[in-house]
């Protein structure tokens, strides 16, 4: 028969293989729900990124555990709908200047079989020859070539003057001075209302021009 200190034995035996496998299967289980959730954690992780990638921001691991990544985010969507709006402005910009480069230079090519004056036909053929960087430059000799062959009309000429200054300004300047340069028009006649124009012109490009400095001092400094 078994003794009474061999059953406590087996007893005791009995009660820690149980107490093994109790642990052994909590710490399988563990393991279990630590994968689950680090697997979880990753695909947050990897939603996350993704999601910032569109708006240009590089979202590392430990930029992820440990920072606001809330915060981050906003700041770089701001910085992208900032730069889509400067990328835009500068679009429209470009288009503009554009359109008045193909009309001044239909003009200057339909003006010129009408031009009596060999200098200036010499200037406007090597224009639409060697088509010059300097948008003033083609503007200034479509003007000189419409007043010699008389054209068009005063108030045309100051109107596409007047749209060469567009891209520098708001809609309210512009409206402000083209109303202002019609009434010079109609007092002083055209020769005043073009150097106001041209002046206008000069004075938005100008203001335009350090703007864009300014712009990119404070980016380098940032």
């Amino acid at each position: 028969m078994i003794s009474t200190t061999e059953n406590c034995g087996l007893k005791s035996a009995k009660r820690h293989q149980k107490v093994n496998v109790a642990l052994s299967s909590l710490l399988v289980g563990c393991v279990l729900l630590s994968l689950f959730l680090l697997r979880k954690l990753w695909l947050v992780y990897r939603a996350s990124s993704q999601y910032c990638r569109v708006y240009q921001l590089d979202l590392r691991p430990k930029a992820f555990l440990e920072e606001n990544i809330a915060r981050k985010l906003s700041a770089a969507r701001r910085e992208y709908f900032e730069r889509q709006q400067r990328t835009q402005a500068r679009l429209r910009e470009e288009d503009r200047l554009r359109a008045l480069r193909i009309g001044w230079r239909e003009g200057l090519r339909s003006g010129l079989p009408n031009l009596t004056d060999e200098q200036l036909r010499k200037r406007v053929q090597e224009c639409l020859e060697h088509e010059p960087e300097d948008l003033d430059q083609v503007r200034a000799l479509w003007v000189e070539t419409q007043e010699r062959i008389g054209q068009k009309s005063s108030a045309e000429k100051l109107n596409l003057l007047l749209e060469s200054a567009r891209p520098y300004c708001d809609e309210e300047e512009f409206l402000a001075v083209r109303v202002e340069a019609f009434a010079i028009l109609t007092k002083s006649g055209f020769r005043a209302a073009r150097s106001f124009a041209i002046t206008t012109h000069d004075q938005f490009k100008l203001r335009a021009r350090e703007m864009e400095e300014l712009e990119s001092s404070d980016q380098d400094i940032a």
